[in-house]
């Protein structure tokens, strides 16, 4: 099957993707390693003996659910697709922060079962699972942990988990004469941008499995991850290109 002449043929894309990540896999170890502490944190965190109190069903079903988007983001991130690491870290924070809402404070566990099967249940969930109102008041964190979380949230919008300017023109060129309005878009970012959407990934990971040790009182969250993202992230060569939004510092 022939590459089209103006456009991807779908065999080469998902081959360019595994490779990718093969590739990325090898050259970024130590990144890769840290995304695996995630991983073997959230693994103590769901184990069937650790979460022993009743009630915690719709809780344990999205904070799975936040946990298979987080290591989504991670495929996705080190195969070079940078617009949608950002759409699946966005589904990530959503599902973990309504699973801390469920367990913090009263909200309609049963309406969310149900949403689909009748339109009061729709409706109440929709009343009450509003993402930025349960972001900004989450029960039992502090100040700079609500902070952090809707900052994130607001970098994955920005940088493309909604289809605005962020998204739309992460690795494309426009270009226009007197006829034609040219629009070439790279499926894979490397460089800089890569290095952007990792740590992104990395600090929504983080931020899953430290709500989960505050929503089940556990004690699984690395605590030093916070300084190993600082050191991987000071280690980024800084001459490329900018990115658009916010750069952690």
């Amino acid at each position: 099957m022939e590459e089209s002449s103006f456009g991807w043929n779908l065999d080469r894309y998902l081959k360019e993707a595994e490779s990718n990540r093969h590739v990325q896999k090898e050259v970024m170890a130590p990144w890769f390693s840290a995304f695996q502490e995630i991983v073997i944190a959230q693994n103590a965190i769901m184990a069937p003996h650790v979460i022993k109190a009743d009630g915690l069903l719709v809780s344990k079903l999205l904070a799975n659910n936040a946990f298979t988007h987080f290591v989504a983001a991670v495929d996705v991130g080190l195969s070079g697709q940078y617009a949608p690491c950002f759409a699946l870290q966005r589904v990530c924070i959503e599902s973990v922060v309504y699973a801390y809402s469920l367990v913090k404070a009263p909200a309609p566990s049963a309406d969310w079962l149900l949403r689909d099967t009748y339109s009061e249940s729709k409706k109440k969930t929709k009343q009450a699972f509003k993402i930025t109102d349960l972001m900004k008041n989450m029960p039992g964190t502090d100040t700079e942990t609500r902070k952090e979380v809707v900052a994130l949230y607001d970098q994955a919008i920005g940088q493309g988990a909604h289809p605005n300017v962020g998204g739309a023109l992460a690795d494309a060129e426009v270009s226009m004469d007197d006829e034609h309005v040219r629009v070439r878009r790279e499926f894979f970012t490397k460089g800089y941008q890569l290095y952007f959407a990792l740590i992104a990934t990395m600090e929504v990971g983080y931020v899953m499995v430290y709500l989960e040790d505050l929503m089940f009182e556990l004690h699984f969250a690395p605590p030093t991850f916070p300084e190993r993202m600082a050191e991987l992230w000071a280690g980024v060569p800084r001459d490329h290109e900018e990115i658009r939004g916010d750069v952690p510092e």
